[in-house]
């Protein structure tokens, strides 16, 4: 499971790196608009990732409406991402987005909710999404 989760979530950097150098090297004014809509449905996925999390745990306390709730804020931003007029501040809510999302992760790791090894996955992959988004706004 570890090893296949890693595989799939390199496999999903794909369209950040791909579209981040297409950002380099093109005036194509899709890129961007696509970047931040990639984003925007990763984000969602991993608000998706928190509630499951929250739905599989059986102790109560562990479960509590705090987590549930808060697991429905990185679809929120990756909404409110989508609804700005200026794409540059789209991906930049993504930016955050994923940053947030990565520390409710953590709080999820530290409450014993996911195994430990999610961990590191959360952070090298997140890490690259947010270099591979910057990477994009700086030099388009």
């Amino acid at each position: 499971m570890k090893i296949t989760a890693w595989a799939l979530s390199v496999a999903g950097l794909i369209p950040f790196a791909g579209l981040a150098m297409a950002s380099v090297a093109s005036e194509d004014a899709r890129i961007l608009p696509s970047l931040l809509a990639y984003g925007a449905s990763i984000l969602s996925f991993l608000g998706g990732i928190q509630w499951g999390v929250a739905l599989n745990e059986r102790d109560d306390e562990r479960r509590s409406p705090w987590v549930m709730g808060i697991s429905i804020f990185p679809s929120l931003i990756a909404w409110s991402a989508l609804l700005q007029p200026n794409v540059t501040w789209g991906i930049g809510i993504v930016m955050a987005g994923l940053l947030s999302a990565l520390v409710v992760d953590g709080y999820l790791v530290r409450m014993g909710m996911v195994a430990n090894w999610f961990w590191s996955l959360r952070r090298w992959i997140t890490a690259a999404a947010f270099s591979f988004l910057a990477i994009a706004l700086l030099m388009h």
